[in-house]
């Protein structure tokens, strides 16, 4: 440990900062599968208070801060240098002073402009926007299982729910919520952040929504996130929600996804839903005698013929906004058609979840996911692709979700534990990034659950000139993630050195 990272983790502990110098093989990686070395030192501030003292001693000891919460970045959002600093966030705002995760915690209510508005005066806002005021660790779960009584919800849930809503916010996630009320830059009316400056660590609160739109996505490059407002909904009632699902099946996997993005771009024409996703039925989602083969209505959605391909949209929303969605499958005679319980689709829904990574004995590798089609009319290009290189390899199938105007893309490869397996599997999510992310397939690199390691690399000229200024204004003296800040950012795979897997 370097002289000043010394000086910086002596001072923590006189202070009462809990610090962690041993056992840090943990934070070496993510769920992004990439590493840039072991950190040697991971900071867990439960407070603000405690974040100001941790940022305060960076900025005088020249250390550098690499944000990290729960640790679900696919991007390597929350990897630190090797011999760097973590910073843990997964405790801020949620739990008590002896670190353990708060219960009963309180929940606080605002309008956009933020005002207070008492709990049980919520009803009395409905057909307005209303925002929760949390701490940053706090997860979408927590928050949708203390808003459920009050028949409310977070506006815009990720399929990982137990990610953090700062966490959420610093890579602009997107998820259910998503086609209507955007990503989570959207969804974000103020912010209170800890940052750097030449006079010490201090306080500040942003509550213009253009400038936290442009924050939105910036992995923790800005500053450590406190506290957010966040964007909260009504529950449709029952006599509201429409759901239902759609399937097109064929042996020419191009032609399947020519008419699908063909009929998604005219029921976006004339629909607003708040869920809009989409799988493969892949059979080798189940082993033999699953129920699922045989439920009543999802079932059927895995019979078809061998050498044979089925897409499967799934779509909720409100009735009067989806009641164009039949009109429209109509005119596409591939396209079948059905409306569902709210029970089946939630079922549909959780399969669609697992199939990214449901396989007995594998592992899902990260890689090639969140590709970003910014026009549907070219799935058909894409799945090709996909198909061509990945058949006949590992196990795993594309998914993702429908968003207004294009669409986002999500292949795990499914590698069982060994060393080859693994690298067969980084390779193949290499060849697709390789093959996928090219301008003539309008296609746009890990746009929906951040850019991570790459934030910096795959931003435009325009994006690269706001990041700047954004840096400027909050952290002058570039404590926070500045290896983030570089065109030609370290990839590397962390099989790379599973010397312990046999081959």
């Amino acid at each position: 440990m370097n002289p000043s990272l010394t000086d910086f983790t002596s001072a923590l502990q006189v202070a009462g900062v809990h610090v962690e110098h041993h056992n840090l093989a943990p934070y070496a990686s993510d769920a992004s599968f990439l590493t840039l070395g072991t950190p040697a030192l991971a900071v867990f501030p439960r407070t603000e208070a405690e974040v100001l003292t941790v940022v305060g001693l960076a900025a005088k000891n020249g250390v550098k801060l690499t944000m990290r919460a729960k640790g679900s970045s696919t991007a390597g959002a929350s990897l630190a240098p090797g011999g760097g600093v973590v910073l843990v966030t997964d405790r801020l705002g949620v739990v008590n002073q002896f670190g353990r995760r708060l219960g009963g915690w309180a929940l606080n209510l605002v309008t956009a402009k933020g005002a207070a508005v008492p709990v049980a005066e919520l009803e009395q806002h409905r057909n307005e926007e209303m925002y929760a005021r949390v701490g940053a660790a706090l997860s979408t779960e927590e928050l949708d299982k203390r808003l459920a009584p009050l028949d409310w919800q977070t506006a815009v849930v990720p399929s990982s729910g137990w990610s953090t809503i700062g966490g959420n916010f610093a890579t602009n996630a997107g998820g259910n919520g998503t086609p209507k009320y955007g990503t989570f830059n959207n969804v974000i009316a103020r912010l209170r952040m800890v940052v750097a400056t030449k006079d010490g660590a201090k306080v500040v609160e942003v509550t213009d929504r253009d400038k936290i739109r442009k924050m939105g996505g910036g992995q923790g490059l800005y500053g450590v996130i406190t506290e957010l407002d966040v964007r909260v909904v009504p529950k449709l009632t029952k006599d509201e929600l429409f759901s239902a699902f759609c399937t097109w099946e064929g042996p020419d996997v191009e032609k399947l996804g020519d008419e699908v993005g063909n009929f998604m771009v005219a029921m976006e024409e004339v629909t607003k839903p708040i869920i809009a996703e989409f799988m493969m039925a892949d059979r080798n989602l189940f082993k033999a005698g699953d129920p699922m083969l045989t439920h009543p209505e999802l079932g059927q959605l895995f019979t078809y013929p061998d050498g044979s391909y089925k897409f499967v949209m799934m779509y909720q929303g409100r009735k009067d906004e989806m009641d164009k969605l039949p009109e429209v499958a109509r005119r596409f005679p591939r396209i079948v058609y059905k409306e569902t319980s709210a029970a089946t689709f939630k079922l549909l829904l959780e399969l669609r979840k697992a199939s990214t990574g449901k396989s007995p004995g594998r592992v899902a590798i990260p890689g090639f996911e969140d590709i970003y089609i910014e026009d549907p009319r070219y799935l058909g290009k894409v799945l090709k692709a996909i198909y061509s290189i990945t058949e006949g390899q590992l196990p795993g199938r594309p998914v993702g979700h429908q968003y207004t105007g294009g669409l986002v893309v999500h292949y795990r490869p499914l590698a069982q534990l060994t060393r080859a397996e693994y690298g067969t599997a980084w390779d193949l999510t290499q060849k697709l990034t390789g093959a996928v992310c090219r301008p003539e397939m309008r296609t746009i690199k890990r746009r929906e659950h951040g850019l991570g390691l790459e934030v910096y690399a795959l931003s435009s000229d325009a994006e690269r000139a706001t990041m700047k200024a954004l840096k400027a204004e909050f952290d002058p003296l570039n404590v926070f993630s500045p290896h983030l800040m570089t065109e030609k950012p370290e990839i590397h795979f962390v099989g790379e050195k599973l010397g312990g897997y046999a081959a």
